[in-house]
């Protein structure tokens, strides 16, 4: 069961509710005792895939005929953006 965390507790001790977020605690924030909206952290995830895995997707099936193309759109796109930044 997530830990209870009154309002006032999460306004004068955000750093500590923070971290125990970080550490990967559920909490519960209560509103005169009573439960108002559970906390959950965020799980870590990589926005960037292996290249050989981008080709397994777009090479096996079930990959969308225009999944290609709309790759090399977006690749273009980040490009043409890059260069210009420059």
């Amino acid at each position: 069961m997530p830990r209870q965390v009154p309002i006032r507790e999460l306004r004068n001790r955000t750093p500590e509710v923070i971290a125990a977020l970080r550490a990967g605690e559920q909490l519960t924030l209560t509103a005169n005792r009573a439960p108002l909206a559970d906390i959950v952290p965020h799980l870590p995830r990589n926005p960037w895939i292996q290249a050989f895995a981008l080709v397994q997707i777009v090479e096996g099936p079930g990959a969308e005929a225009t999944l290609e193309e709309e790759i090399a759109r977006m690749v273009k796109g980040m490009l043409e953006k890059t260069l210009d930044s420059w």
